[in-house]
């Protein structure tokens, strides 16, 4: 017969991290929303008629940046959602073993690295929009 003493708090932490990783990804898709729409909005009210080609060379490098930002942001939460997932199918399968009764211990440790791109992706995201806020300053003017 499987030990089930801690099948209850294996079952609420897998319940932790679903309604997590939900509510991460429906936050960043708001998120999204929300850029997007500003710099549809603040690109349009800038954008100037007849301007110089250094005028042009800055709108152009503004909304590269903040496109680049977007997508830095956007590995960013995929990451953290996949980790999540990850730590969700672990839980899951460790449940499992122990109703089955093949696990050797009730403790369940799960512990990740998110990468080397995690931690770019991380830095270039910050360094995108504060690039794209001082361009679009310098454009303004």
């Amino acid at each position: 017969m499987p030990n089930l003493s801690n099948l209850k708090d294996h079952t609420e932490k897998l319940t932790q991290i679903s309604s997590e990783r939900v509510e991460k990804f429906y936050a960043f898709v708001k998120t999204i929303l929300t850029i997007s729409s500003g710099m549809v909005a603040v690109l349009v009210s800038l954008k100037k008629e007849n301007t110089a080609v250094f005028d042009k060379f800055i709108f152009t490098s503004a909304i590269g940046c903040l496109s680049l930002g977007i997508l830095c942001a956007s590995y960013l939460l995929y990451t953290e959602v996949k980790s999540l997932r990850h730590l969700e199918d672990s839980l899951t399968k460790h449940i499992t073993d122990i109703i089955d009764g093949t696990s050797n211990t009730n403790l369940w440790v799960e512990a990740g690295n998110p990468g080397r791109f995690f931690k770019i992706s991380k830095f270039g995201m910050a360094i995108c929009f504060l690039s794209a806020l001082v361009l679009l300053t310098i454009y303004s003017y």
